[in-house]
């Protein structure tokens, strides 16, 4: 009869004992998952901040070669017009 009784609530007991390991537990579960959360949102702002970067970084070559493709020639030909004019005198 004593067997039956422990046999009948094995169930309840077990569903007890879950509900009081998970929360003697709880904070230790919460808390990785707020750490693993954290590292997410740091690896997030990790990339934004490098695609961020180089895209000013890609953005400011481009224009500086752009710029030094034009200037370039203007000055051979300034520097070759005052080699031209220094040469008459």
């Amino acid at each position: 009869m004593s067997m039956d009784i422990i046999s009948n609530n094995v169930g309840t007991w077990a569903a007890g004992l879950m509900v009081t390991l998970l929360t003697i537990f709880s904070d230790k579960i919460l808390g990785r998952i707020r750490f693993s959360l954290n590292r997410a949102n740091l690896r997030v702002k990790y990339f934004e901040q490098l695609a961020t970067d180089l895209s000013t970084y890609v953005f400011w070559w481009s224009f500086t070669t752009s710029v030094f493709s034009e200037i370039g020639p203007m000055i051979l030909r300034i520097s070759n017009r005052l080699r031209v004019s220094l040469t008459l005198r």
